[in-house]
């Protein structure tokens, strides 16, 4: 199977470091594959997580993607090897590792780009940690815990607006934060939400 002609574009395009096309192939694919890493998972922080990577080590390869005949097939392939990975690495759900303990076997990992990956959230979560209290807690309710803001207004008892406007400013402080040290790129796909409402119903 080979690339249509429009991702072949793409593609050549986030070769070249094109972040509007690289934005067009994670807007197309994110919630796909999140779809996905869930039935392996089955818990929507471990899948945002693994996503999440699986786009930051394409962006960060990207001079590699010209070989890739199916792009598509690449990105579930990665996101299933990255699943197995996760699930060695925290002990859960053994069965289920045992049973595709095969396939993982045969999966290579970067090191380094994990290590990467890695400096990249601790750097997210020191900016988190220096918000304002409440702005701190509105995100975090709205981040990890998925809320939407009437959800996190009726918990906190204040006005959607409020909730909506303290979102605006802190994730504005966590981009001034970051933004000399981080492509912009990247920190896109670290602070888009995953919803999963289709898989989870």
């Amino acid at each position: 199977m080979t690339l249509p002609a429009s991702e072949k574009e793409l593609l050549k395009s986030v070769i070249q470091g094109d972040r509007r096309a690289f934005a067009v192939l994670f807007d197309l694919y994110y919630q796909p594959l999140g779809s996905f890493v869930y039935k392996i998972t089955e818990s929507l922080e471990d899948t945002e997580e693994i996503v999440q990577d699986v786009f930051i080590k394409i962006w960060l390869r990207r001079s590699d993607l010209g070989e890739i005949n199916s792009f598509k097939q690449y990105l579930f392939t990665m996101c299933k090897h990255q699943s197995l990975n996760h699930l060695r690495k925290n002990a859960k759900k053994a069965a289920m590792f045992l049973k595709m303990e095969d396939i993982y076997l045969n999966t290579a990992t970067d090191d380094s780009e994990d290590q990467h990956i890695e400096q990249l959230r601790i750097l997210i979560d020191t900016a988190v940690e220096q918000l304002p209290p409440q702005q701190k807690t509105i995100y975090l309710l709205s981040k990890t815990e998925q809320l939407k803001y009437k959800e996190i207004a009726e918990r906190l008892h204040i006005a959607p607006e409020t909730v909506k406007k303290h979102m605006f400013y802190a994730s504005k402080a966590i981009r001034q934060y970051v933004k000399d040290h981080m492509d912009d790129i990247i920190l896109l796909i670290l602070l888009t939400p995953l919803t999963l409402i289709d898989t989870i119903s």
